[in-house]
Order: C-alpha cells, then sequence, then structure tokens
C-alpha cells in the first residue's frame, strides 16, 4: 500500500488530475464518472466533470474548489494505492496539513502558466509552504507534475524553466532533485498521465503512473503497537464511526482499544478499508472503524486509537521538542504560544522553557537557557498543550512525533518532540 498526497497551489488543477487518473486507470465506475460528468454540466461547470469525480462533496462543488481532504483508491497495473486530494488554499491550510500527515508520498503540482507559476513561487505564496510542510511530515518521495503545458503549447523552453526552478526550491528545503522526476501534464485533456502524450515529444521520461508506481512503500512498523490518528469522526445511527490511517500495528474487529486523549474504553465492532468490509487492519490502510461503547459526541479528529492492553496511548501534559526556527518577526521566548500541527491535529501550545540553544548543525549545545531564538537557530524547548493532545517521541512512534508550529497562516519552525510527559491515565467506558 501507498498513501500519495497531490498538493498544489490553487488552480494548479490537482482535483481534475486526481480525477482523470481514477477514470483513465478504471479505479471507478463508469457510473460514477458519467455522474459527474452530468452534475458537472448541469450546474453550468462543464470545466469540473473530472475534478467532480474526485471532488464529491457537495460544499467542494458549490464552491468550485477543494475544501476538505478527499481520499480515493487508485489502482493501477502493479499495485493499489490510496490517493489524497488535499485544499490548496492558504485559509484551508490545516487540511492541507491533516491530509500530508497521513502520506508516505507527495505528489507537487505547479502551473507552466507564465505570471502564474512565478507567483506561486513567492515568500508568501502556497506553494513555498507546501514543500515545507511536505518535507516536514517525513515525505521522503517527492514528483512533480507541471499542468497547464497546453496553455503554453507544450513549450520545451518553459517546461524547462519551470522544472529549474522547482527543483532548486526543493533543494533548499531538503530534497535531493536528483531523485525527483518532473513531468509535464494537462490534467484536464489527460497527457503524460497514464499514456505518454503527442504533445510533447520532447519529453522521454515517465508518466505521472508510472513515477507512482515506481516509488517503493517505506517499511511498516507492524510489530508495534496499535496507533490510528483520527481524521474524521461520524454519528451513523446512534453509533461512533472513526475514519484513519494506521501508523503502526494492527487492528482488527472485536479488539479493545483505548482512544486518546480523552481516555475513552471501547470495542471494536467492525472495520471498512475503501468502503469494504474487513477483518484487519495494518499499516498504511485508511479505515473506517465502527466502535462500541463509546458516544460520537465524545469523539474528535486528532485523537489516537491505541490497543488498550499495549502501551495505550495518553493525554500529553507537557513535551519537550528539538526545533528549528524557519522564520519570525522578532524573537521566540518563554510565554509564546504558537499552534502545533502534528499529525493532523492543530493544538495552541504555551512554550514554558528554552532549554538550551544548538548548533543545528552537529546538534550540541552552544548556550544553556537563552532568553530567546531567533530565524535560522536550532533549541531545545518545552511546551504545555492548551487544550487535551495525545502525542509520542519521535523515536517511538515518528508520524506521532514531528510536527509544525504556526503562527498567523505562517509556519515559522518545524521540529520533532524528545519527550512526553502524561496526565495519569483515567480509562472511561468498558
Amino acid at each position: 500500500v501507498l498513501d500519495v498526497v497531490v498538493v498544489g497551489n490553487t488552480g494548479t488543477g490537482k482535483s481534475t488530475l486526481c480525477g482523470h487518473l481514477l477514470s483513465a486507470t478504471q479505479s471507478v465506475s463508469s457510473q460514477r464518472v458519467d455522474a459527474a460528468r452530468r452534475r458537472a454540466e448541469e450546474m453550468g461547470a462543464p470545466g469540473k466533470r473530472l475534478a467532480w469525480v474526485m471532488d464529491s462533496n457537495k460544499r467542494d462543488r458549490e464552491m468550485g474548489t477543494t475544501l476538505t481532504c478527499s481520499y480515493e483508491r487508485l489502482k493501477t497495473p502493479s499495485r493499489s494505492m490510496t490517493i489524497i486530494d488535499v485544499p490548496g488554499r492558504r485559509r484551508y491550510l490545516k487540511s492541507m496539513i491533516t491530509g500530508t500527515s497521513q502520506a508516505d508520498a507527495a505528489l507537487v503540482l505547479v502551473t507552466a502558466r507564465e505570471g502564474e507559476f512565478e507567483s506561486s513561487m513567492l515568500k508568501e505564496a502556497s506553494t513555498r509552504d507546501h514543500g515545507l510542510l511536505v518535507f516536514t511530515a517525513g515525505i521522503q518521495k517527492v514528483a512533480v507534475a507541471v499542468t497547464h503545458m497546453d496553455g503554453v503549447e507544450w513549450s520545451q523552453e518553459r517546461f524547462q524553466f519551470v522544472e529549474k526552478e522547482i527543483l532548486s526550491y526543493l533543494k533548499k528545503v531538503g530534497y535531493n532533485p536528483e531523485t525527483v522526476k518532473v513531468v509535464p501534464v494537462s490534467a484536464l485533456e489527460g497527457d503524460n498521465l497514464v499514456t505518454r502524450s503527442r504533445n510533447s515529444s520532447w519529453y522521454a521520461g515517465p508518466t505521472v503512473v508510472e513515477v507512482l508506481q515506481g516509488m517503493a512503500p517505506p517499511k511498516r512498523d507492524v510489530e508495534k503497537p496499535l496507533r490510528l490518528c483520527v481524521v474524521q469522526t461520524f454519528n451513523v445511527g446512534g453509533q461512533a464511526v472513526v475514519t484513519g490511517r494506521v501508523e503502526t500495528g494492527s487492528v482488527k474487529a472485536g479488539d479493545t482499544v483505548l482512544v486518546a486523549p480523552q481516555g475513552l474504553r471501547c470495542s471494536v465492532d467492525s472495520l471498512q478499508h475503501h468502503g469494504e468490509a474487513v477483518q484487519v487492519g495494518k499499516p498504511g490502510e485508511f479505515l473506517g472503524l465502527r466502535l462500541g461503547g463509546v458516544k460520537p459526541a465524545d469523539l474528535r479528529r486528532g485523537a489516537v486509537v491505541s490497543d488498550a492492553q499495549a502501551d495505550p496511548a495518553g493525554a500529553c501534559s507537557s513535551l519537550t521538542a528539538q526545533l528549528l526556527v524557519l522564520s519570525h518577526p522578532s524573537e521566540i521566548r518563554v510565554g509564546y504560544c504558537p499552534v502545533l500541527s502534528v499529525h493532523g491535529t492543530h493544538v495552541q501550545c504555551k512554550i514554558t522553557e528554552l532549554k538550551s540553544r544548538m548548533d543545528r548543525r552537529n546538534g550540541k549545545e552552544v548556550e544553556a537557557n537563552p532568553e530567546a531564538v531567533k530565524a535560522g537557530e536550532a533549541a531545545i524547548i518545552e511546551l504545555v498543550p492548551m487544550k487535551p493532545l495525545s502525542l509520542e517521541t519521535f523515536g517511538t512512534y515518528p508520524a506521532l512525533g514531528r510536527f509544525a508550529m504556526r503562527d498567523s497562516g505562517t509556519t515559522i519552525a518545524v521540529g520533532v518532540i524528545k519527550k512526553v510527559e502524561r496526565f495519569p491515565a483515567k480509562a472511561k467506558g468498558r
């Protein structure tokens, strides 16, 4: 199983590309494709016919843009994978972070259109934030699709310019540009998505599907205790249903689980994977769990489902983290209250101590208890969550131990959790 997030600035054609891939690979039924086309025509938006194969959310369609994360199974000749379509607008960046936190690989979309690409690469533009957040999420496998090539008459010169610029930026973020494939595409027409296009005779590289098929899934921690990060919660006939990705361990029907930070003990009555009933859920799989013995209203996005008997998750009272400050208008001091975005949830935390300033190159301490840290500096800090939150150390559960620190819609720092202090366990329910 490979989970791929599709990111990019609004208007780059993410949903259209996803819809075209699903249609061309017959990952969805022809009836669904026809229904999306008819609905788009009825609403006077025929250009959305493919985007709406992916965007089935009513509000997304009414607004004409992706507002929430969408998950679909993409079936290619050699493997089945989950494709995650996330919002591109800055105001919905929280949803983008949620989707990205659950991915193994990323397909970054940038437009070839003159002016649009250049503006998307400005300092305050979303594309820069997206690249940084993908890297912060621990995603090591990245590819780029240059969309709207039909809008620049399939200019090889324009493609090479965009390719050079985006690879240069990804290198600054931390990626090796030699390992990043860049594909010229037209999301609407389908050029170079599944089959090679005659419009790009100068391009000899792989199609988007070939690039995705060439990405090997990461090693899964099957032997570790269960950790499933909740993305959505539902009330289905009075029973609680949660969806999320299994990060470690496994879960099966009949298991007794603990939901943190609420400390709710409940049973797994049944589980589904992409709408199909399954008996066991494994790492990397997106599941829907029907839970017994718990009220739907008591569950929240960002909760962590764990094995009630094997190293159950808990509520964090404080945490110690290693931080790299990327940008800040002044200085970070004790008392500062930024937002931590971690495993798909976003919680304000208060910095209670600056333990040390570190040499960012070798990790050695250069100053104990500094008064402040600023952009470009690394530090060990202690924080206290302002709301209930379940976290883990990076060394034990990496997906639950890395974070982005944000303020006023801007990523100001990234880091990993070194130590977690928990409140005393008080399990409720079964």
